[in-house]
């Protein structure tokens, strides 16, 4: 019986801790309410960030299941797919899951990739990829989430999960208004608890639309603005992020004040700048 007791006591101790640790883990998805925007290059940019800071601790999650691209954005051919995971007939937990994962030894990170084809995405359904990344979320500390553009039910199902909102938008008239009513959208959903972080992307265009004229419009300050360079196309036609090779340029230096925003240490309260947003 005492034996029996101190198995019980620790076994209890265990799914405390795993407890406390899923509560300060980070679920992060990445939005864009207009295609072309970047968004897939921002997602898997800062997931590299998050993961030189704590190799091993980032998965990132294709969840634009029917066109998306994170696995080629790292160059890897996966063998399992999201697909692959809803035709299995395994226990839906964290070491079943882990099983159709592909790493990216290089990136200190793994990736749960989007299937081949859109066909391969017909059957899938939005309570499977909130229960697989709920599971993901109680074994890594930081899970990045690549949405399809806009707000689709898989992306508003995930929402539910998210600490923190990367609303991108570009400059260009059509993305500011597009991400306008987007972030009235999320406002609607209630979505307060979360951190939110504006990423401007292609800041230093010369378009005739400056940085304030898209915060007076959207009522909001940018979090983080990453400049234009030549270097990110070239980056997603090989495969490989720009952030895995290039650590002094003024991009990377802009995905990782992203990933220390949505990493705060204990000092930061994570507050949202969805509680303070109008500016005056």
């Amino acid at each position: 019986v005492s034996r029996a007791l101190s198995a019980a006591r620790r076994r209890n101790e265990l799914v405390t801790a795993r407890t406390e640790a899923a509560q300060k883990n980070r679920v992060i998805p990445v939005l864009a309410a207009k295609g072309g925007s970047g968004k897939s290059t921002v997602a898997s940019n800062l997931a590299v960030s998050l993961g030189k800071r704590f190799p091993g601790e980032v998965v990132v999650v294709d969840i634009d299941l029917q066109f998306g691209d994170i696995a080629s954005a790292f160059g890897v051919q996966p063998t399992h797919t999201f697909a692959d995971l809803a035709k299995s007939s395994g226990p839906m937990d964290t070491t079943w899951i882990k099983g159709f994962l592909t790493p990216k030894q290089s990136a200190g990170l793994y990736i749960l990739a989007a299937p081949d084809t859109p066909a391969q995405a017909d059957d899938l359904q939005p309570q499977l990829v909130v229960d697989v990344i709920r599971q993901l979320s109680t074994e890594f500390p930081y899970v990045v989430v690549d949405t399809a553009a806009g707000i689709d039910e898989f992306t508003l199902d995930v929402l539910d999960l998210a600490t923190d909102l990367v609303l991108l938008t570009s400059m260009d008239v059509p993305s500011v208004r597009a991400v306008a009513k987007e972030i009235a959208a999320l406002e609607m959903l209630g979505l307060e608890k979360a951190a939110w972080h504006l990423v401007l992307n292609r800041a230093s265009s010369k378009v005739g639309l400056s940085v304030e004229d898209i915060e007076a419009t959207l009522g909001v300050e940018i979090d983080i603005r990453i400049p234009s360079s030549r270097q990110i196309p070239l980056s997603v036609n090989r495969g490989e992020p720009l952030t895995l090779g290039d650590g002094k340029s003024a991009v990377t230096r802009a995905f990782d004040e992203l990933a220390r925003r949505t990493a705060p240490s204990d000092e930061d309260d994570g507050t949202s700048w969805l509680r303070k947003r109008r500016i005056a």
